[in-house]
């Protein structure tokens, strides 16, 4: 696999865990939807698109195309049409994803006026550890609201795409 392909299988295991964060905020108790953990869940999933949002919008210089970090939603459809949306802008990037565009520098402007300089490539890493990173805390915070918690790890994706992993049969040889 290339480069550019393993940060396409990423993204599409970051498409399904929007799906599972989705599965989970919904598996949470009505009468604990309410709740300051739930908010604070929806809000983290709400984070994490924004986030999405945003670097897309550096990494193609487009910065009239980035927003608010920390948006807020009460509405589990909006969260799902943000997904929605941002899911569609970030496949077509993957599929023109060359390794000249992972090895490319660009540069960007904070708020405050200051200027810096990143790699496409390594913001695609940060792009996916911060996705981990916030899922876990929306299991935890879905399990506190006694909703059901799904595992989003990338071992147990893969899985289930690729038919060579998985549990192997009694007696089968390991190699």
């Amino acid at each position: 696999m290339t480069v550019p392909e393993i940060f396409r299988n990423w993204y599409e295991q970051e498409a399904d865990g929007d799906q599972k964060i989705l599965s989970m905020l919904e598996s949470v108790p009505a009468e604990r939807q309410d709740s300051e953990e739930y908010r604070r869940a929806l809000n983290l999933a709400t984070h994490l698109v924004a986030c999405r949002k945003n670097w897309l919008a550096r990494i193609r210089a487009r910065p009239e195309e980035a927003g608010d970090w920390w948006p807020t939603t009460d509405s589990l459809s909006d969260l799902r049409e943000r997904m929605m949306v941002l899911e569609a802008h970030w496949t077509e990037y993957f599929a023109g994803l060359t390794p000249e565009e992972f090895n490319r520098d660009f540069e960007y402007e904070l708020s405050d006026g200051k200027r810096y300089r990143w790699n496409v490539g390594s913001q695609l890493m940060q792009l996916v550890g911060h996705a981990f990173y916030h899922r876990g805390q929306i299991a935890i915070l879905v399990d506190m609201l006694d909703g059901k918690m799904v595992d989003t790890d990338y071992l147990y994706w893969v899985a289930t795409k690729d038919p060579r992993y998985g549990r192997l049969k009694d007696k089968e040889p390991v190699l």
